[in-house]
């Protein structure tokens, strides 16, 4: 050996695995909390996505209901005269001159003839 230096020592390579170790071990430990404790955790995740079922179906009958409405549009739009004439004899109770309205109760509506009074 010369004089003045000094022998390497190997006291880096120790701090080095220390460091690897801990970082391992916070990244196991992050992990293990994302998946049970924190707010969006596993159980969180699955609730979530059950609850969109009711949400799915809710969208499901408006997109029907829209479908229904707009065709009903369409309808009208062909022809308003038919439907102004409809409207008025069904819901306003309005007849022509030559005319007569019976208005049967709603539970009647659907009654079979030998069902009816």
């Amino acid at each position: 050996m010369e004089l003045g230096s000094h022998p390497k020592r190997n006291s880096g390579n120790f701090y080095s695995n220390k460091i690897v170790i801990t970082f391992f071990a916070l990244s196991i430990f992050y992990t293990v909390w994302n998946l049970f404790m924190s707010s969006s955790n596993l159980y969180s995740l699955i609730d979530l996505k059950s609850s969109n079922t009711p949400i799915e179906k809710l969208l499901t009958y408006e997109k029907e209901r829209y479908k229904y409405l707009y065709a009903k549009e369409q309808q009208l739009k062909a022809s308003p005269d038919y439907y102004m004439k409809k409207y008025a004899a069904e819901y306003m109770q309005m007849q022509k001159p030559d005319e007569k309205i019976i208005i049967l109760p709603k539970n009647m509506w659907f009654m079979k003839k030998d069902e009816r009074p």
